[in-house]
């Protein structure tokens, strides 16, 4: 099994990129680690499955700003993008301040994010911006408040077939990594 490999330039931009103004400290990057065999008689070895960017106080002091998530392909449709949210909402927990947590969906991928952000939680603003290649980012809020249960406390619902080939489900991956950029310079998002 071929595993997905980002450029190095890509992951060192996600690591270190923040809007002009912030400082490292308000940039975090959690990454979901799981133990994943490239082969069905192969040893598990520690794989990155997803990770979320996370930007405190931007565009406004109240707000945590979900930058990206990301999952590996093979890894989706098990929770796991619904894990590092969860795991959002436990560090902002620790953030003074934070009333509101905040995302943006580019229009060529809301088929695949509106039903998940919808899920959570999220509600349109209204308000919208120009991103990449003349495609529109949508932005998308909720009350850091109800955070706290959402979704809905309860037995979670069975899908009848997962593809197990070299997977594990959400409750099997207890690793979450942090990564806070300290020295990398400040770039505009």
């Amino acid at each position: 099994m071929q595993r997905e490999v980002w450029p190095q330039e890509d992951a060192a931009e996600i690591l270190t990129a923040r809007p002009w103004g912030h400082g490292p400290e308000h940039k975090v990057v959690l990454g979901l680690v799981a133990d994943v065999a490239d082969s069905p008689d192969g040893p598990p070895a520690p794989e990155l499955v997803g990770l979320v960017d996370v930007i405190r106080g931007w565009p406004r002091p109240e707000v945590a700003h979900i930058g990206l998530v990301l999952v590996s392909e093979r890894h989706r449709r098990q929770g796991l993008g619904a894990r590092l949210h969860e795991a959002v909402i436990d560090r902002a927990r620790t953030w003074e301040g934070i009333t509101t947590l905040r995302v943006t969906i580019v229009d060529r991928n809301e088929t695949i994010a509106l039903p998940f952000w919808h899920h959570l939680g999220y509600t349109p603003t209204g308000e919208s911006q120009p991103f990449v290649a003349g495609s529109i980012a949508h932005v998308y809020e909720r009350p850091f408040e109800e955070a706290h249960s959402w979704p809905p406390v309860g037995p979670r619902r069975q899908r009848e077939s997962v593809d197990t080939e070299g997977a594990a489900c959400a409750r099997d991956l207890p690793s979450i990594v942090v990564h806070s950029p300290r020295e990398a310079p400040s770039r505009r998002l």
